[in-house]
């Protein structure tokens, strides 16, 4: 069935259980540390983070020098080569997460929903895509099955890849992600910063903003200042 811009409306059950409530449940926290050590750091440093903390622009961050973008080599869920030339032309909402995520991914995607959902109409110019920086465990059956989630935004894209692949994109982006907990454990988290990305046509990043720090409406006003005309108006 296909799905509709309603975040509420049910979606079609996925293999692995993925409601959102479910995600939610605290088996885990994003951002805790366990007993192991880094995988991989990437990108932005704790001084860059600090700039954007203290910038008063913070809410909807439209300023070039502190926003890194770049292509992907990536594949998508089906398991398809994909990069960037996919979305030529149409605005693109991002977001770097990871499947096994409890909390902080699903309210990001949860938030995008919301937003795309508050734009009406106008939000069929836009193509969600979320980006797995946890490659060893995100195949591209795990994505699909992740994607379909209750509430996610519709027609959600998601992209995963080799090790390579995916530190290529995560460094375009200037995307830190590092796993900790037990390296022999199947349950390491992967601490990330969490940002919605948006994308203009010609693949240009025109404007972040911290998921955890918006709402459905603040997205939505970020997300017209940052396209400005490139967003055409609802019919």
């Amino acid at each position: 069935m296909a799905r509709t811009s309603k975040p509420t409306e049910p979606q079609k059950p996925a293999a692995r259980k993925s409601s959102l409530a479910g995600m939610l449940a605290p088996l885990i926290l994003a951002t805790a540390i366990g007993g192991g050590g880094a995988w991989w750091l990437l990108g932005r440093t704790p001084a860059d983070d600090q700039k954007l903390a203290s910038s008063p622009s913070n809410d909807c961050i439209t300023d070039s020098g502190t926003m890194d973008g770049g292509p992907l080599d990536l594949v998508d869920s089906g398991g398809a080569p994909t990069t960037q030339a996919r979305f030529a032309g149409r605005p693109a909402l991002l977001y770097f997460g990871f499947t096994r995520c409890p909390d902080i991914c699903p309210m990001a995607l949860d938030l995008m929903a919301q937003g795309m959902h508050e734009m009406g109409a106008q939000a069929d110019q836009l193509q969600p895509v979320f980006i797995s920086v946890d490659p060893a465990r995100d195949t591209p059956e795990e994505v699909a099955s992740y994607i379909s989630t209750e509430r996610f935004p519709p027609r959600l894209v998601g992209l995963t890849g080799s090790n390579e692949q995916v530190d290529a994109a995560s460094r375009a982006f200037g995307v830190g992600a590092m796993r900790s907990g037990d390296p022999a454990s199947p349950d390491y988290v992967v601490q990330h910063a969490s940002f919605i990305y948006i994308m203009d046509g010609a693949w240009t990043l025109r404007g972040m903003i911290r998921s955890n720090e918006a709402t459905p409406e603040s997205l939505v006003q970020c997300i017209r200042t940052s396209l400005g005309e490139d967003l055409r108006p609802a019919l």
